[in-house]
């Protein structure tokens, strides 16, 4: 199950009774280690994130908006989870930037937005693009405090000139609410929909 990444303070965070302790590495060899396997990581998941802009319709006789954000494709026949107010709505025009950068185009499904509940699908034609999807955590709260996490988006919108693969931050799940969890990982304009993924390369949120 997804779950919401929130700048919340629930109930269970670091330093928090019965939360678990956040341990430095032992040595600078298992740091290097880590280092090398935050790095195959980012090499296996990349390709499964994309940008994307959409375009929304303006009142009447007036010009329509662009808006923008990220996503993460989840089945190789032309699907991509995103948050609800990336799309909106269903059937919005969508340009989707993939890690090549190459571009296509595909619409709004049904977008999701309720409470915590931040939800939005797209759907586009592969046609002959052979698609990675990222596999989804099954769990009902997928991550722990101190779990290491990866975030990846499109900060600040698609760079098309030269383009610019979606940057990745690195982080800790430092609070879990009832469906969320808070990390230390950096989050800005143009992340909103992009993945957040554990260190089996599971999306988590």
């Amino acid at each position: 199950a997804l779950a919401q990444v929130e700048t919340i303070e629930p109930p269970t965070r670091v330093g928090a009774p019965g939360a678990p302790a956040i341990k430095p590495f032992a040595s600078a060899d298992e740091a290097r280690l880590f280092q090398d396997e935050v790095i195959g990581l980012i090499e296996r998941v990349r390709p499964s994130v994309v940008a994307l802009e959409i375009t929304f319709p303006g009142g009447p006789g007036g010009p329509g908006e662009t808006g923008g954000g990220s996503g993460a494709i989840i089945d190789a026949d032309g699907i991509i989870v995103t948050s609800g107010h990336v799309g909106r709505r269903a059937g919005l025009p969508v340009r989707i930037w993939f890690a090549d950068g190459s571009m296509t185009l595909g619409e709004t499904l049904g977008q999701y937005l309720e409470g915590q509940a931040d939800c939005g699908l797209i759907r586009f034609d592969p046609g002959d693009r052979e698609l990675v999807a990222l596999p989804l955590a099954d769990e009902p709260m997928p991550v722990g405090v101190g779990d290491w996490i990866l975030s990846f988006g499109h900060t600040h919108g698609v760079q098309k000139q030269p383009f610019r693969p979606a940057p990745v931050r690195i982080g800790r799940v430092t609070a879990l609410g009832t469906r969320s969890f808070a990390l230390d990982a950096p989050l800005n304009s143009g992340d909103s929909g992009g993945p957040v993924v554990d260190l089996s390369g599971r999306l988590v949120g």
